[in-house]
């Protein structure tokens, strides 16, 4: 009777399990200043347990951001302006292979972001899902 509870229990946790992201990401080599970049976006509500895995071939930076964190980084890149964003969920940087865990503390958008800074192209595999508590 025992083994039951804990068998039941990843049942329950698999099934509230959201898969925001997972497949292979190339990014080309940067010829600017703040590199090459790809996001995907997402909601999720107060609560919401973001994570994943990231494995590369080359260290890639990788960022959970508020959208509007997220335009105003683009913005920023854009202008030439500055390469790491301010006020991320989470951030690691120069990884190749990393696990994550963050918790959404606000409801709303929210975008993953792989941003190389070499000169070098990597090839990445991503994989981000979420689950309500």
């Amino acid at each position: 009777m025992l083994l039951i509870i804990p068998i039941l229990m990843i049942v329950q946790s698999t099934q509230g399990q959201t898969v925001i992201f997972s497949g292979p990401v190339t990014l080309p080599p940067t010829h600017g200043v703040c590199g090459q970049y790809f996001f995907e976006a997402f909601t999720a509500g107060a609560g919401t347990v973001v994570y994943g895995n990231l494995t590369s071939n080359h260290g890639v930076n990788l960022y959970l951001l508020t959208d509007i964190g997220f335009k105003a980084w683009s913005r920023q890149i854009v202008a030439g302006g500055i390469c790491i964003p301010s006020n991320p969920v989470l951030i690691q940087q120069n990884a190749t292979a990393y696990n994550f865990t963050a918790t959404i503390t606000s409801g709303g958008k929210y975008d993953i972001v792989l941003n190389n800074l070499s000169h070098t192209s990597v090839t990445s595999t991503l994989a981000v899902y979420s689950t309500t508590a």
